[in-house]
């Protein structure tokens, strides 16, 4: 974060006009082992960021929210003709210098969700949800920690809201998750999971609050 941030306000208003070919596969180079500067383009604004691959889609949601203020969960993204899905394999996706990652907000309701579940089963496809927000927590208490300026604290205050909302509406479908003993085993695991989770969030709100010092 100490590398990506800076690139928010200091490339914010850089513009760009030329734009890779549809379709055109990514360069067979390997792929970069630390930050890339990639283009992020939304609703007509264009900025260059430093991305981290191996910190994750949580990470990169977050610093796309931090500059554009969609929600994580409202952004659609798609860099090299391909969806970037809550749990992309962000690290094997390729992302190289140069590329472009586009931002569509989603409506309200059509949030987009994780797809690489282990199977369709609601207890796998739920576990899958619970570890996005999981890693979307942890980008968080890293932000936290590294963020000063008061408009991007109060931008993390509104996420954790957000956030910790959202889980508890996940408490609640996990509750409506029937089967035999296996399932009911699961469905605990999930509960406890989840109330950490939850748990976590509520300290970051309550430190992110406007003048609780950090």
């Amino acid at each position: 974060w100490s590398q990506l941030l800076p690139a928010i306000t200091s490339n914010r208003r850089k513009r760009h006009t030329t734009m890779p070919p549809p379709g055109q596969p990514p360069a067979p180079s390997q792929q970069p082992a630390g930050p890339v500067s990639v283009g992020l383009s939304y609703e007509k604004q264009t900025w260059e960021i430093m991305v981290e691959p191996s910190k994750g889609m949580a990470n990169l949601m977050l610093h796309i929210y931090l500059v554009t203020g969609v929600f994580p969960a409202r952004q659609k993204l798609m860099s090299k003709g391909q969806t970037l899905y809550p749990d992309t394999a962000l690290e094997k996706f390729g992302l190289q210098t140069r590329d472009k990652i586009m931002v569509v907000q989603i409506p309200p309701g059509q949030e987009m969700e994780p797809v690489h579940h282990i199977s369709p089963h609601p207890v796998d496809r739920t576990r899958s949800k619970i570890v996005c927000l999981d890693e979307l927590t942890m980008a968080l208490e890293t932000a936290v920690n590294l963020v000063k300026d008061p408009e991007m604290i109060a931008k993390i205050h509104k996420l954790c809201m957000m956030s910790e909302d959202s889980g508890t509406k996940l408490l609640l479908k996990v509750d409506e998750i029937q089967g035999d003993d296996n399932v009911r085993a699961a469905r605990k695991a999930l509960v406890k999971h989840l109330n950490g989770v939850c748990d976590r969030l509520d300290k970051l709100k309550q430190v992110t609050l406007p003048g609780a010092g950090g």
